[in-house]
């Protein structure tokens, strides 16, 4: 249904605003004392502290259309579908994108979630329970996806050449304010839903902002760059735009679909033939172009395309999709933060805006982190940061490392676990909790 749509985002420029803000691990601050000069940068992405090691690629799925009428024998629970590729990759993160009153449906009454008792269970329970909450969670797809009263379903709700309405800034609040209340109305944590994607792909300028001023703090494009940017928006807002690579376009070429719908391509030969190797030798190639790009791998789909679309006895796309992800494993290892779309959306707010202090002293240094002005505690997250010791070829020993958070209520003085840090040469990596504002202080022995 969306195919077209979808080749002709590639092909045209999508974004109302251009990308005027690139995120890159340039910050950086200085600080001098006694005997010591310190540089303090955030990394690309967040340390993998158990592999000691910096990570310059991230790894996602974000498929699109979780609907009203959801429920676990569609979605494959629990060893296919989705939940088939977790077995296989269980630190894959998933942003499933929902829609609340999906007008794919048809005219059924249970199709807005609200009306509909047992899928509304089964979207509490994908983000509440613990088997699923670990790599599942949910990002805004529109409302009702298609324009409300629109006899063609392939126009897309935030598209002004289909709907005019979506020039209209009431139309645009509106239309995310009644999201963000189907939300609480079937107690989804609104805090935990900040990022979405555009139906088609399409959307107006009107629509970012009322995006930014519901709540969202990223949003997901179909510009295949690997780098995602902060676009400018009225009234000196901003919003992150993460790149999408969106898989169908490469899985479905004419010599794999002709052998697999001719019976020259089964079960038995899937792998052997030269139409899969060579579709997933562009899917492979693609992804290794997003890397040096700037790291971003976001897999896009439909929730359904990998798991129940068959042919000739295969789900080709499954095993596209799995050969992918094993392929990007095996190349860059532990180079992968296998992080949540709106943990990276946090992440690259809180290096942008955020604030770092830093001072040293002859027995150590001391790091502020101030949050930036828009921050929740819901987005309390895990931050990395790296000190390097200018001008000396080691790292002073360190006795131990101490974090507070300033903004918290309760907040105590706790003591980092030693396997949260590491030292290489002149550098200091580290993760620590960050709910909010918080002080670090790092003692050195001496």
């Amino acid at each position: 249904m969306l195919r077209t749509c979808l080749i002709l985002s590639i092909l045209f420029p999508l974004t109302a605003c251009d990308i005027t803000q690139l995120i890159t691990p340039a910050h950086s601050t200085r600080i001098a004392g006694p005997n010591r000069d310190y540089t303090g940068a955030y990394p690309r992405f967040p340390h993998n502290v158990s592999a000691r090691r910096e990570r310059d690629v991230m790894l996602f799925h974000s498929p699109d259309d979780i609907s009203a009428t959801i429920s676990w024998k569609a979605l494959g629970y629990p060893d296919s579908g989705i939940f088939l590729l977790h077995k296989a990759f269980p630190e894959l993160k998933t942003t499933l994108q929902i829609v609340p009153e999906n007008r794919y449906l048809g005219n059924i009454p249970n199709r807005n979630i609200e009306n509909d008792p047992l899928a509304a269970q089964v979207w509490r329970d994908l983000v509440s329970k613990p088997e699923f909450a670990s790599w599942i969670e949910f990002g805004n797809h529109g409302y009702f996806h298609s324009p409300e009263g629109d006899p063609n379903l392939d126009h897309h709700e935030f598209n002004a050449a289909d709907n005019p309405a979506a020039n209209d800034s009431a139309f645009c609040y509106r239309t995310f304010a009644r999201a963000r209340k189907s939300y609480a109305a079937i107690g989804l944590d609104n805090k935990r839903i900040t990022v979405m994607r555009f139906p088609g792909f399409k959307f107006t300028p009107m629509a970012l902002q009322a995006l930014t001023d519901n709540g969202f703090l990223a949003y997901m494009s179909a510009l295949p760059l690997g780098q995602e940017g902060f676009e400018k928006i009225a009234g000196g807002r901003e919003i992150l735009n993460i790149p999408s690579m969106l898989v169908s376009l490469y899985m479905d070429s004419p010599e794999l679909l002709a052998g697999l719908d001719q019976g020259r391509i089964g079960p038995a030969n899937l792998r052997a033939s030269p139409a899969y190797a060579k579709a997933l030798q562009s899917l492979l190639g693609t992804a290794d172009k997003l890397v040096q790009a700037g790291g971003i791998i976001n897999i896009c789909d439909h929730w359904w395309e990998h798991s129940l679309e068959r042919r000739n006895g295969v789900v080709y796309r499954f095993e596209l999709l799995s050969d992918l992800v094993k392929g990007v494993e095996a190349k860059y290892g532990d180079r992968i933060w296998f992080g949540f779309t709106s943990e990276l959306a946090r992440w690259d707010h809180m290096k942008k805006n955020g604030h770092v202090e830093l001072e040293n002293d002859t027995q150590g240094v001391d790091l502020d982190f101030s949050q930036p002005t828009k921050w929740d505690s819901a987005w309390a997250m895990d931050l990395s940061y790296t000190l390097t010791r200018e001008g000396r070829p080691d790292f002073p020993a360190i006795r131990d490392i101490k974090y507070k958070c300033e903004s918290c209520a309760a907040g105590t003085e706790r003591t980092l676990n030693p396997a949260n840090y590491w030292v290489a040469g002149n550098k200091l990596f580290f993760n620590f909790p960050f709910p909010g504002s918080t002080r670090v202080r790092i003692d050195f022995t001496e």
